[in-house]
């Protein structure tokens, strides 16, 4: 809710009547998103998990656009057409390399391998450093994670820092047999690459993993709309 207000502010007084009424008008359309998808499917066709935006944790309202860190994208950009209320909401939509075809079950499928250059792993540091998380959207839900983690430990007297790049990422996703009900993000907490040293190149493989839980549309209907309500009082604090 901060980034509207803050646009607000930004256009003038005059016109924060107008950003309250398309507050009002579009919140709803959102929220229903984020309780099922809206599309019938059958099994093997193909659902876009589009990358959104990444950003610090601790301040949401710092966003950026996913391929703003150096992951792997297609050769190609190609950016998925927005409406008002996610124009205003920051988003900035695009196409993926990844593939998540409806009630397909798959495990360590290859995403993509190359090779990261030291500046790239200094700006994956910087973000870990940050907490920065990132948001994606799989048929109009969105789904967050983190890009690694910071680990200290000690060694011989000595306190070290060390950085872990997430490298395996676990879409588990509900479903009634016809529609998506829900996305989760996690990681393989085994599967992780040490970017600790920046002054060297580091040969990166990023994949992903797919699995289908069915669960009753309306138990996940009032999970999402109690976990909508839930973040909407936050972003009031």
């Amino acid at each position: 809710m901060a980034g509207y207000f803050k646009f607000a502010e930004f256009a003038g007084s005059r016109f924060i009547s107008l950003i309250a009424v398309l507050i009002i008008e579009i919140t709803p359309k959102c929220n229903a998103q984020l309780i099922t998808g809206n599309t019938v499917y059958k099994k093997g066709v193909n659902v876009p998990l589009y990358v959104n935006k990444v950003g610090p944790f601790a301040n949401p309202s710092v966003q950026y656009e996913f391929y703003k860190l150096p992951f792997c994208a297609p050769k190609e950009e190609e950016r998925k057409g927005l409406h008002l209320g996610e124009v205003l909401g920051g988003d900035r939509m695009m196409k993926s390399l990844y593939s998540l075809p409806f009630l397909v079950k798959f495990s360590g499928r290859t995403l993509c391998s190359y090779t990261l250059q030291p500046n790239e792993i200094e700006e994956f540091q910087k973000a870990i450093d940050e907490d920065y998380f990132f948001e994606m959207i799989y048929d109009g839900i969105p789904v967050r994670g983190f890009v690694g983690e910071k680990k200290k430990e000690t060694a011989h007297g000595e306190q070290l820092t060390t950085y872990r790049l997430f490298t395996h990422y676990i879409f588990t996703i509900k479903h009634d047999g016809e529609k998506v009900l829900g996305i989760r993000w996690e990681h393989d907490p085994f599967e992780w690459l040490d970017i600790t040293d920046k002054d060297r190149d580091l040969d990166v493989h990023f994949k992903y993993s797919s699995k289908w839980v069915r669960a009753d549309a309306a138990a996940a209907a009032r999970r999402s709309s109690a976990s909508s309500a839930s973040s909407a009082a936050d972003d009031g604090d």
